[in-house]
């Protein structure tokens, strides 16, 4: 499921960057520019559960690997 359309975010995309290290809500702002004018606002809105479903993703380890969908920028 995405939770961020504007940038194509998945769940699956912030469980990888929770497995890498961003778990921080800042840093997740950062990482996948939520906070770029091209963002809609609803993620920010939504920072803390974006934050748990990364924290999910770095408790998983090796075994929730699978494959992560890069972030472009653009």
């Amino acid at each position: 499921m995405y939770v961020c359309l504007c940038r194509a975010v998945t769940e699956k995309t912030v469980r990888a960057l929770g497995r890498a290290g961003h778990v921080d809500e800042a840093d997740l702002i950062d990482v996948m520019r939520l906070d770029d004018e091209a963002c809609c606002g609803h993620c920010l809105r939504n920072i803390d559960a974006i934050a748990e479903l990364a924290r999910e993703g770095a408790g998983e380890g090796i075994s929730g690997l699978g494959t992560a969908i890069p972030l472009t920028s653009g």
